[in-house]
């Protein structure tokens, strides 16, 4: 059994998620130190904070996301301990190419666009 103790502000989907991927703490300093922990919605010591107001993007409701003495077993560590952080780089990285993507496809609408307005 794992009992984490965190604030994680600003998160999308907060409290209206079944199940979190948690990055936190759990051995030496440093990144081999974070592991992944799955918590799911109703874990007792989850609990979130009020809904942020937005100025945009209000699709998609957000709030801290609270562990207070939140007991998460063993077995809900993804991958195996220390290794959260490398799971998070490959999230990022893969988002990474997904906006790229969304750039190149924006940038070649814009150039046809432009031909097509030249015609």
């Amino acid at each position: 059994m794992k009992i984490i103790s965190s604030l994680k502000a600003f998160i999308s989907g907060g409290g209206d998620t079944d199940v979190y991927l948690i990055m936190c703490r759990t051995g030496e300093p440093g990144p081999k130190g974070i592991s992944c922990v799955l918590v799911e919605k109703g874990t007792p010591g989850l609990s979130f904070g009020k809904k942020e107001k937005k100025i945009g993007w209000n699709s998609q409701p957000t709030r801290a996301v609270i562990l207070e003495d939140c007991r998460v077993p063993i077995s809900n560590i993804v991958g195996k301990e220390g290794q959260g952080f490398s799971i998070a780089m490959r999230g990022l990285n893969g988002g990474r190419i997904n906006i790229g993507e969304t750039i190149i496809i924006i940038e070649l609408l814009k150039l046809l666009l432009i031909r097509i307005g030249s015609n």
